[in-house]
């Protein structure tokens, strides 16, 4: 599992049982507070009941905080197809027919591929396709 969406996960389990936690840590300090002031202790366990009813909801709020952390780190998610696979292999066949094709990056689509050409020890070129923008990088193997 990449180590980004691991780490990332983590916000979909941590952010409800904090919010819960946090719910409750305001109600004994509520309750605290009650004490202090009138001489009683008022726990309501009615709002602990609507504390619980909550974290389903917490639940659905974390793995919205998931998807955005995800989204902003750029970290690839298996289950939606943004069709980055398809734009790479339309590049790189571009590329193939014509080396001074101008390409945007699939990734960004913001700044043109920038192409480098070399030979590996077997004497086959390699098109080394690099973008300026946000630095991924992708090799074609000419046959």
């Amino acid at each position: 599992m990449n180590k980004k969406r691991f780490a990332v996960l983590y916000c979909i389990i941590v952010t409800p049982l904090m919010l819960c936690l946090l719910f409750l840590a305001m109600e004994v300090l509520i309750s605290i507070g009650v004490y202090l002031r009138y001489q009683r202790f008022d726990f309501d366990g009615g709002l602990l009941k609507i504390a619980f009813k909550l974290v389903p909801l917490f639940c659905l709020l974390g793995a919205v905080f998931w998807y955005l952390e995800c989204r902003r780190l750029k970290v690839r998610l298996p289950f939606i197809n943004d069709n980055r696979e398809t734009r790479w292999v339309e590049a790189a066949n571009s590329i193939a027919e014509d080396i001074h094709a101008k390409v945007h990056c699939p990734e960004c689509q913001q700044a043109f591929l920038e192409i480098n050409i070399s030979l590996n020890e077997h004497k086959q070129e390699r098109r080394h396709m690099s973008c300026p923008n946000c630095a991924v990088e992708h090799i074609i193997r000419m046959l």
